[in-house]
């Protein structure tokens, strides 16, 4: 499974920071990915997206502290 950074997948975090639930987009030429749910907690917040590339499908849980970055 490819680990994304803000670097290689600018489009990703981009939408990680101000897209709904739903928002579907593409991480460069071999992937797409769609947001699917958002949960907060007093310190997190963290979003699910479901990444689909030629290796497959997979599932990811972004998050991040406020004024962070996602992890």
């Amino acid at each position: 499974m490819k680990a994304y950074t803000r670097v290689d997948a600018p489009l990703l975090f981009s939408a990680l920071d101000t897209q709904p639930n739903g928002y579907k987009g593409s991480i460069g030429a071999d992937a797409i990915f769609e947001i699917t749910t958002t949960k907060t907690n007093q310190t997190l917040l963290c979003r699910d997206v479901k990444i689909a590339s030629l290796d497959g499908t997979s599932k990811r849980q972004y998050c991040k502290i406020k004024g962070g970055d996602w992890r």
